[in-house]
């Protein structure tokens, strides 16, 4: 695993972020023993500087996310003010880059802060006026796995934060993650190796004049 992620690339061009799928609930190893394998895989792409998404998109919520009109999606990112709070709530902005997702609504759940107050608020709205991203912001105190239910359960997509305990997968909801997983939409887990600066426009310089330039035949239709 360390010499494949090590030579992922062409040239100075190096992937910084590794997507991979939650357990497939078919296999004739233990899951316990999968959950272990996994850990010791996703910690060692964490020491190699890559970040890393683990997504849990089977059939059923994936058929169930196509039938949901574009306008009508929602991306629930839960915020917790650090890296990986960045880092998810840039890839809800890129999703919200194509079609048919031109039309989604960000939300940002901080479940970071100890009381649902006027100040928090206002601060939570800075981060996310600095980041440039439109995003309803939220607070939510006290959570647990029946508010990250009542909360995301209709969303198209969700972004929870991860860290290891050990080799075990763990999110800041103290609940299995089967059970969180059994009781949301399409879930990606993600944990940021590196900080991710949105204090500027997300998409400018030859970054921005790119898009502008693929964007423009759209606009012309």
């Amino acid at each position: 695993l360390n010499t494949l992620i090590q030579s992922t690339g062409v040239g100075p061009l190096k992937a910084n972020t590794i997507l991979l799928n939650w357990l497939d609930p078919e296999s004739e190893i233990t899951n316990d023993q999968r959950k272990i394998n996994l850990g010791r895989s996703l910690r060692a792409a964490y020491r190699l500087g890559r970040n890393i998404v683990v997504l849990d998109a089977n059939e059923e919520k994936w058929n169930t996310l196509e039938n949901i009109p574009g306008e009508n999606r929602r991306i629930d990112v839960w915020w917790l003010n650090d890296a990986t709070s960045r880092l998810m709530l840039l890839l809800g902005y890129l999703i919200t880059r194509s079609d048919p997702w031109d039309a989604a609504k960000i939300r940002v759940l901080a479940a970071g802060y100890q009381a649902d107050t006027l100040e928090n608020l206002t601060d939570l709205k800075n981060n996310l006026e600095e980041a440039r991203i439109e995003a309803e912001p939220i607070i939510v105190t006290n959570a647990d796995i029946d508010k990250l239910s009542e909360y995301s359960s209709d969303a198209a997509v969700v972004f929870l934060p991860f860290r290891l305990r050990g080799d075990q997968i763990t999110c800041p909801i103290d609940a299995p993650i089967e059970k969180l997983l059994s009781r949301l939409p399409v879930t990606a887990f993600v944990w940021a190796a590196e900080d991710i600066a949105l204090d500027a426009e997300p998409e400018e310089g030859t970054a921005g004049d790119m898009a502008v330039a693929m964007d423009a035949p759209k606009q012309s239709r």
